[in-house]
Order: structure tokens, then sequence, then C-alpha cells
């Protein structure tokens, strides 16, 4: 019997059928691995594939979107994120739950950015926390933010903007002598011009953590000035 590194109980993706769980290893050298599909294609029964050792559909046909990839454990009692939890994510910063679907789909996780550097208000995630169900990176994973941790956070990315070497004891910030001299065009300018520069450097220099906590800083200032401006 040909030794598989699928184990009962993984959670699997395949390209052409999203997810679904190991629910047995047999015997049989050609196709061991059975899974049964989260959601069924069937309107009666349960909807069950066979794999070879290796994670392949068919036997000799060695196409990527023809294997499965396993995406952890399958998970029981749903997933650990709940609506209203505050959680972190690389790249979007801070943002809150705002569903969690019930209903067999493989993204099932919603969660609404409190700004959105990328041009994305809301993103969709397995109940892991992951974004792309075949990327399993521990470093790519939605997390839940404590208070604490969420205060630090915003320190951090504040401190990044502006730095404490930048700040004179007795004298205002520069950002506040700025709101201070400039018109409102000039200031949306000023913010709308540093979230292009920093969008364009994103991946290109520095941190891409670092990089996108000043778009969003700069976005979440032209918000603010935005609704000054409708008050």
């Amino acid at each position: 019997m040909t030794v598989s590194k699928f184990k009962v109980g993984d959670r699997v993706y395949a390209p052409f059928h999203d997810c679904g769980v190991v629910t047995k290893i047999t015997n049989d050298d050609t196709y061991p691995i059975e899974v049964k599909w989260e959601v069924s294609r069937y309107k009666f029964g349960d909807d069950i594939s066979t794999f070879t050792p290796d994670g392949f559909l068919f036997y000799g046909d060695k196409r990527d979107w023809t294997r499965i990839t396993q995406v952890g454990k399958a998970l029981e009692g749903g997933s650990k994120f709940h609506v209203g939890d505050r959680v972190s994510f690389p790249h979007h910063g801070l943002g809150t739950v705002i569903a969690d679907h019930n209903d067999g789909r493989v993204y099932p996780i919603e969660v609404k950015w409190d700004n959105n550097p990328l041009c994305q208000d809301i993103s969709s995630f397995t109940p892991e926390g992951l974004m792309v169900v075949s990327m399993i990176d521990d470093d790519d994973k939605l997390t839940i933010v404590k208070k604490k941790e969420e205060e630090k956070e915003v320190d951090q990315i504040a401190n990044v903007i502006n730095p404490p070497h930048y700040k004179v004891k007795g004298l205002p910030e520069a950002h506040e002598i700025m709101n201070h001299l400039m018109h409102r065009e000039q200031l949306e300018g000023f913010y709308w011009g540093n979230i292009i520069k920093y969008a364009y450097r994103y991946g290109r220099k520095g941190d891409k953590a670092e990089t996108a906590g000043k778009i969003a800083w700069y976005a979440t200032k032209l918000k603010e000035l935005e609704e000054c401006e409708s008050e």
C-alpha cells in the first residue's frame, strides 16, 4: 500500500470543487483517498470523490487543477470567528467581522475594514481565516485582535507615519500646522497624493505592512476631511 500524506479528518481544497473532508483512506493502491465535499452537487446523497495517494483525481494526470491541497483539519463547531469580532489581516490592517454565513460556502466570513488601502471595503475568508483557500501560510491568516493589541497596533501605525522624532515638545505637530494653514482643497490633494505615492511603492520599496499602514493613515485623514465637510 502506498503511503499518503493525507489523513482522515484533513480538510482539502480542489480547484474544480472547492472544499471537502477526507473521510476514508482505503487499501486501494490507485485511489485510496475518499473526500466528502462540503457542498454537494447532488440533490440527494453524499458527494464523494476518490484520489490517488498524492492527491490527484486521475492516475497519470498530474495537472494542478485535478489535485487536492490540504487546508487544515475539519472544523468542529464551525468557525472561531463571530460577528462583531475585531480582526487584523496583513496589508489590510484592522476590521470587524460583519457576517458568518453558515451555509456551506467556502468563504463564509465577511470583514469590513476600518480603512480600505487596497480599494476594498469588504473581504471574505474561509472559516480558518484564509483569504485564498489554497494558501496555508500562517502569516497570511485573519487573526482576532484583543482591545490592548488593537490599541498597540493603532499606535504602531501612528508612529510609522508620525515618528517621535518629528514631535517637538511645546510645538504643534506638522499635520496640525497644515490643517491650520492649508485650504481644504490643498489638504485633500496632500492626503490623496500620499495615498497614491505609497500605493505605488507597495511591494516595490520597504515593508509591505508598513506601507499599507501609511496608506491607511492617509486614507483615514482624507475620510475625516470629507466627514467634516459634510457636517
